[in-house]
């Protein structure tokens, strides 16, 4: 079973005057379960598992003339020629997913949340 439906790119732009990107998001789009991104931190200039940030970019309509979706070609380009660094992999995204994911549940306790339940979608014709 695949879990997710692969990555979105996003890349944010530098101001409102400016086209030039200052970041990416890549977004990873799950079947089920929190939103989960990658975002490049320019302050600390790393690839941070940040999902708020993400989230805000993806569905808070004061910043959709902040942001352009971009392929994954274009947001390596982007990565190098206005970040100065390298898109990690698809796989290295999913890790860090997968790391902050679990991090964040862990913190929270809320690993049993979003553990299958095979049940949770049946519908008794029945009732």
């Amino acid at each position: 079973m695949v879990d997710d439906a692969g990555f979105v790119y996003l890349a944010v732009k530098e101001s409102d005057v400016s086209d030039r990107p200052s970041s990416l998001i890549a977004h990873l789009i799950t079947l089920n379960g929190p939103v989960q991104a990658v975002v490049w931190n320019v302050q600390s200039k790393t690839w941070t598992f940040d999902p708020s940030t993400a989230a805000a970019f993806l569905y808070d309509f004061d910043f959709f003339d902040k942001r352009f979706k971009v392929d994954r070609t274009q947001a390596e380009h982007v990565a190098r020629s206005d970040l100065q660094t390298e898109l990690p992999s698809e796989d290295a995204l999913r890790a860090i997913c997968s790391a902050g994911l679990a991090a964040w549940m862990e913190k929270e306790d809320l690993s049993a949340e979003f553990e299958d339940d095979d049940d949770a979608w049946d519908v008794d014709s029945d009732s």
